[in-house]
């Protein structure tokens, strides 16, 4: 990987842009565990696919603009903005959602992943937020790793993967298939 760019907040317009940056919430949690030091990784784990993604750009990708480093760490990732997850746009009645442009869109982004030699492993509502043509825009890479590599700490998210999460310990396409066709699903039913 090449090294990740580092940005200052002001070279771009802070209003287009998101600073993801690790959840203080989990900082606890894992304290107590005697884990903490999965904290830099999983965000370093998160920079690797973004990376590759930003040199194959796709519309319904996030787009990545860099991280923000200080002190030679990297203290957050600059993404582009999008307002509302796909779960508030529908459950707050935000917009409307066409069914099959919105599928299709998703599809695409995936196959687009996949042909990158990568698989998300974590596509569920939370991780798809919705633009302003009200197309999905696939966020969250944290899970997010070459086919057939091991996942780290973040291994999908219960209820949209296949099987129990203790079992799901490798990067595979069919993840990915699974959960578009439980969102396929999803879009039909109650939110």
């Amino acid at each position: 990987m090449r090294n990740a760019p580092s940005l200052a907040l002001n070279d771009i317009d802070s209003d287009a842009v998101y600073l993801k940056r690790p959840h203080l919430n989990f900082y606890s949690d894992y304290r107590k565990q005697g884990i903490v030091e999965l904290l830099p990784q999983m965000l370093l784990d998160e920079v690797q696919p973004l990376e590759v993604v930003s040199q194959n750009p796709h519309p319904n990708i996030i787009k990545y603009h860099g991280c923000r480093v200080r002190r030679g760490r990297i203290k957050g990732l600059v993404l582009d903005k999008h307002p509302h997850d796909l779960k508030v746009y529908l459950r707050d009645a935000i917009g409307t959602n066409d069914k099959e442009p919105f599928m299709d869109a998703l599809e695409s982004a995936v196959r687009h992943l996949h042909s990158l030699g990568l698989a998300h492993n974590d596509i569920n509502p939370g991780n798809i937020l919705v633009n302003k043509a009200r197309l999905p825009v696939l966020v969250d890479f944290g899970s997010c790793r070459e086919v057939g590599r091991t996942l780290g700490a973040s291994r999908g998210t219960t209820g949209w993967i296949q099987g129990e999460s203790s079992d799901y310990n490798t990067s595979e396409t069919q993840h990915d298939w699974f959960a578009v066709e439980k969102i396929r699903a999803w879009l039909d039913g109650p939110h």
